[in-house]
């Protein structure tokens, strides 16, 4: 170990940064690392040093690390397995990860969330699994909200008839004539002719 360290001070001197941190993270010396990680480029010496500083608690080091290597899904897992699901939710947000957003959706369905759960699921794209836990858990109208912007008739016409089997007639309404915003929308579009541009 002791020769990766005296490799990586002289690596240091040459300002042979990559070299230096690579010497020092298999010396075990990852607190020397600290002192040249804003030189590195190398996502590969990032991802190892996130590792690193993982496995050591250190987990500001290693979010960091992450986010410098790109790996934003090991990001939101750590920050999640921490408790910091306020950072992790606007990671997904930023980024659009799927996986993050599924991630997330399963973590508040283990603490009983079901409203946070469901936005994230819709976030993955796992509309179904999200329409399934709001009839599960009395959830619909926080599904429906969720939905509201990004669902499509075949989502809506589920919602309704939801609402219609509980007798919230209400609701229904609502979500009719949601459905039929999206068709107008649809018929006004296709109906429109093609534009052409001359030349």
């Amino acid at each position: 170990m002791k020769q990766y360290t005296q490799a990586g001070m002289l690596y240091v001197k040459g300002e042979f940064w990559e070299k230096a941190a690579a010497s020092f993270l298999k010396g075990k010396e990852s607190n020397r690392v600290v002192e040249i990680i804003d030189k590195v480029d190398a996502v590969k010496i990032h991802y190892a040093f996130a590792k690193t500083r993982e496995a050591e608690g250190n987990i500001d080091d290693a979010l960091t690390a992450y986010g410098r290597a790109g790996d934003e899904d090991a990001r939101i897992r750590l920050l999640l397995s921490t408790g910091r699901n306020i950072e992790a939710e606007e990671i997904v947000k930023e980024t659009g990860s799927l996986d993050g957003a599924d991630r997330i959706a399963r973590y508040y369905i283990k603490k009983g969330d079901y409203g946070s759960a469901i936005e994230f699921l819709v976030l993955s794209d796992c509309n179904t699994e999200a329409f399934q836990l709001a009839q599960q858990h009395s959830q619909m109208e926080t599904y429906a909200d969720i939905i509201a912007d990004r669902g499509g008739i075949d989502d809506f016409k589920s919602i309704a008839i939801h609402f219609e089997n509980d007798g919230n007639f209400l609701s229904v309404y609502i979500i009719l004539s949601i459905i039929a915003k999206i068709i107008s929308s649809l018929v006004n579009f296709s109906s429109k002719p093609a534009s052409t541009t001359g030349l």
